[in-house]
């Protein structure tokens, strides 16, 4: 996905975070996922769909330091989430797994 263009594939970004290394995370609520633009424009999927506790993610956060490598994103969920006892969350995001 380029800056300015129109998204596809169902990608509706809905928050973003940067890090001190130039890399992007993007709340992706259209795919249920949390990405990773690196700087030389490479994207990746760091956690994607319920297993990963995100139905519909967006309001992301850094928790970067010296040590810490943990993205916050707030979770939505859908309505049928909630007869599985599955909703609205925040979600802690370890950004230092090889993806």
């Amino acid at each position: 996905m380029e800056v300015g263009t129109e998204p596809s594939g169902g990608t509706i970004p809905d928050g973003i975070a940067l890090d001190a290394d130039s890399r992007i995370y993007v709340a992706d609520i259209g795919a249920s996922a949390v990405k990773r633009i690196l700087s030389d424009g490479t994207i990746g999927v760091l956690a994607d769909g319920v297993p990963a506790g995100l139905d519909l993610p967006t309001s992301i956060s850094s928790g970067f330091g010296a040590t810490e490598g943990t993205l916050y994103a707030v979770n939505l969920a859908n309505v049928e989430a909630f007869s599985t006892g599955f909703g609205p969350a925040l979600v802690a995001i370890d950004v230092d797994l090889p993806r």
